[in-house]
């Protein structure tokens, strides 16, 4: 019992002194607290005030590179609207040369960018939200296109500093077609985001090993009975706890308003 007291689950319980429906989404967050992948996936069915506990860093780890990725996002987005403000000076002064040299270059670090998370998104299409991809695309594809066009207006009027970054723009226009023809949206949206993050949940339990996903469930029921000894819980809600499958915590005990009437699939 001593060593499985030990675990995140576990402590985190036994640390409690008041009890409300969401902590069991943190008891299963600290279980799962060393396997990323897994708490990523229960983000998706869990409720908004268990996020962070969700994402929280295991204890002892410090995040990192998280800014760097935020900063990367943003780049992403903001790139092409900025080369497109950049260039339609030129559309005013057209007897000036259009400073393809700066817009080129915004386009393709928004063009890299673009393309690390588009390869992402094809390598786990179960992560892939279509929505999302869509938007990103049209927020790349539009000012792109926009910039294109008024770039090789100013090549044909001979005004343009390196004709050959011209390119970039067209690259990143062009990738951002891809998202629009590979993932297309599903006839019922909400059935297939379902589907897609139920898949990505056991797909991450899968990745787990087999001894892992047993210390971790003996961590579980540890903590459940921690709970129901304290008197946290009650023995029922503890018995229905100790039943659920691993991964399903707090989908079952504790599931989200608008997911209830999907869980009988779980």
């Amino acid at each position: 019992m001593a060593e499985l007291i030990d675990g995140p689950a576990t402590r985190y319980a036994c640390s409690l002194s008041r009890w409300e429906r969401n902590d069991w989404w943190r008891v299963e967050a600290r279980a799962w607290e060393r396997h990323q992948s897994v708490r990523f996936a229960l983000a998706f069915f869990s409720p908004a005030d268990v996020w962070k506990d969700l994402n929280r860093q295991p204890e002892g780890e410090a995040r990192g590179g998280g800014c760097l990725g935020v900063v990367g996002h943003i780049a992403a987005l903001c790139l092409p609207v900025l080369a497109m403000l950049g260039i339609f000076g030129w559309v005013l002064r057209p007897d000036r040369t259009a400073p393809i040299l700066m817009v080129g270059l915004m386009c393709l670090v928004a063009a890299l960018l673009f393309t690390r998370g588009l390869i992402s998104d094809i390598r786990n299409p179960e992560k892939a939200e279509v929505k999302s991809a869509h938007i990103v695309s049209y927020l790349h594809l539009v000012p792109s296109s926009i910039t294109l066009v008024i770039a090789l207006s100013a090549w044909a009027a001979d005004k343009v500093d390196v004709p050959l970054l011209i390119l970039a723009i067209a690259a990143d226009a062009a990738i951002a077609v891809v998202p629009l023809v590979m993932f297309r949206r599903p006839g019922n949206e909400n059935e297939a985001r379902w589907l897609r993050n139920l898949t990505r949940l056991k797909t991450a339990l899968e990745a787990v090993p087999e001894d892992e996903r047993a210390r971790i469930a003996d961590d579980i029921r540890t903590a459940i009975a921690e709970l129901e000894r304290a008197g946290l819980v009650s023995a029922e809600d503890a018995a229905h706890a100790q039943g659920r499958s691993l991964g399903l915590l707090g989908i079952g005990m504790a599931p989200r308003p608008d997911m209830t009437r999907t869980l009988d699939s779980v």
